[in-house]
């Protein structure tokens, strides 16, 4: 079998296709408290959903490379982060 070499940023594209947007918005609204919690709670909220969460994208870092467009993948899950009205959070679902 034949191997290829992928980029960050190419499975990064891959994954992001896989984004159910009605997830990321319902997500949003009602799924997950505005605020500071932990990715766990993120995990949890999707694994009720029958979705797999693997990561969020910060809209206030959309514009900037040096952070990777605000797109963070397998975050540390213990850790608190603060997410606004306009964060997504990136999931893989079944389409």
């Amino acid at each position: 079998m034949k191997r290829t070499a992928l980029t960050v940023g190419a499975v990064c594209g891959i994954l992001l296709t896989l984004v159910v947007p009605t997830f990321a918005a319902a997500a949003k609204l009602d799924s997950i408290n505005q605020g500071e919690i932990n990715f766990y709670t993120v995990v949890e909220a999707a694994r009720q959903r029958g979705e797999v969460a693997i990561g969020y994208r910060g809209a206030g870092h959309t514009t900037d490379k040096a952070r990777a467009y605000g797109v963070v993948v397998n975050p540390n899950k213990a850790e608190p982060v603060t997410f606004g009205p306009d964060d997504m959070i990136i999931v893989i679902a079944e389409g």
